[in-house]
């Protein structure tokens, strides 16, 4: 295994009904705000917890933390938007955004973080993935992550501190070792959000 696996991790919403998933309201939508070529209108996309509904008909309580997740991304405070900058990362767009929570208060300190660099990083030799890729995409589902050393150190670390894994049917977000430590020690982002890359198991 690639002693570069130990330096990433994933960055994914556990299984937790305590932390929200985020959905975009009606005219947040309609802004495609996830394209590569959208551009900041001056209005603040707007979401707020999916899960809702369930969460006050059994009484859980939201656990709003620096990093809130939809489906495919994340929305993420002040606090993380800092420690972005001190690490100059390369290929980031912060979109300023806004979380409704479940009890209506209105959360203004978040952005929404669009993820510009994707890298095809994972070795087909040593990594466990499906042989037959989609016939719609040409892209592997892939179970267990080796990563090819030669690839990754081509790339220089700020452009490569975060970003989305590519050639991959099911995208996940990559965290370089230094920023998920930063992260975890200055902010309420749980430790369970964050999964070793050589653990993980799409």
């Amino acid at each position: 295994m690639s002693r570069l696996n130990e330096d990433y991790y994933v960055l994914e919403r556990p299984s937790n009904s305590s932390i929200p998933l985020l959905k975009a309201d009606k005219d947040t939508s309609s802004k495609k705000y996830w394209s590569l070529d959208y551009q900041f209108d001056g209005r603040p996309l707007v979401f707020s917890n999916k899960k809702k509904k369930k969460n006050l008909e059994v009484g859980v309580v939201e656990h709003i933390a620096s990093i809130l997740f939809t489906p495919d991304a994340v929305v993420v405070s002040e606090e993380i938007i800092d420690i972005l900058s001190n690490f100059d990362i390369d290929g980031i767009d912060l979109i300023p955004a806004i979380y409704i929570a479940n009890d209506g208060s209105w959360h203004e300190e978040y952005s929404y973080v669009k993820i510009k660099n994707e890298f095809d990083f994972w070795c087909r030799n040593a990594s466990e993935y499906n042989p037959e890729p989609r016939s719609s995409t040409g892209w592997h589902y892939v179970y267990k992550y080796v990563l090819d050393a030669d690839l990754v150190e081509r790339v220089p670390l700020e452009s490569r501190l975060l970003f989305n894994m590519g050639g991959v049917s099911m995208p996940v977000i990559c965290l370089h070792s230094s920023l998920v430590e930063e992260i975890t020690k200055n902010t309420n982002a749980m430790s369970d959000f964050f999964i070793p890359l050589s653990e993980y198991e799409g």
